[in-house]
């Protein structure tokens, strides 16, 4: 119990800058040198644990779209994915919603993270549009462990919904959390010492 409601935290850090509009980090060249393609997922590391960067909390997750023309994509828009909504367009999307995004406005620490290739395949970029096209803004609600922004990526990559936190602290838990508890049998005579039980059964015998 006490495990879940730790992940349960966890998750709903996911969501912690939804309702704050703010600058967007600065992003240099070589924060851009790693490549993507169309229908990669990059995964986004949250709240550092260790100072050099070795784990972070939790991943933000979000597919790659590129330069891809979509009915409400704007120019320089290239990623697609779950996300919070600033105050200045709540009325527009709502708390949450599928929309489109820029990859520089999500800060310089990015990583392609594809992690279910090789596992499963990756769908037709046909199919990918068309459910992008078909979830914008029109996703359901946000949930941190049924319904979030790893859950969306995953979804379009490979037609699964995934929930692993990949190389992150909340991976960690995850795999605790599904992890078979084994339940404490009853305790039986033979869990107990001979001469305990001979013991009892002798004064069963002396009180009749």
């Amino acid at each position: 119990m006490l495990r879940m409601k730790l992940i349960l935290i966890l998750s709903v850090l996911l969501q912690l800058t939804i309702l704050v509009e703010g600058k967007a980090v600065p992003v240099s060249e070589t924060d851009k040198k790693e490549q993507y393609t169309f229908g990669d997922i990059i995964a986004f590391p949250r709240l550092p644990l260790k100072r050099n960067g070795a784990l972070y909390t939790y991943a933000h997750y979000a597919i790659y779209v590129g330069d891809k023309e979509f009915l409400h994509k704007k120019t320089g828009e290239d990623i697609s994915h779950i996300t919070g909504v600033p105050v200045s367009k709540l009325l527009k999307y709502g708390l949450s919603s599928c929309i489109f995004g820029k990859l520089s406005d999500e800060g310089g620490n990015h990583r392609k993270d594809n992690y279910l290739d090789g596992q499963i395949s990756k769908r037709n970029d046909d199919e990918i549009v068309e459910d992008i096209n078909n979830l914008f803004n029109n996703c359901g609600k946000r949930h941190p462990t049924k319904n979030n922004c790893e859950h969306l990526a995953t979804h379009l990559r490979y037609g699964e919904k995934h929930f692993q936190q990949n190389n992150t602290a909340l991976q960690k838990l995850l795999k605790k959390d599904e992890e078979p508890v084994q339940e404490k049998t009853p305790k039986s005579k033979r869990d107990f010492p001979e001469w305990l039980i001979e013991t009892s059964a002798n004064q069963a015998s002396s009180a009749a």
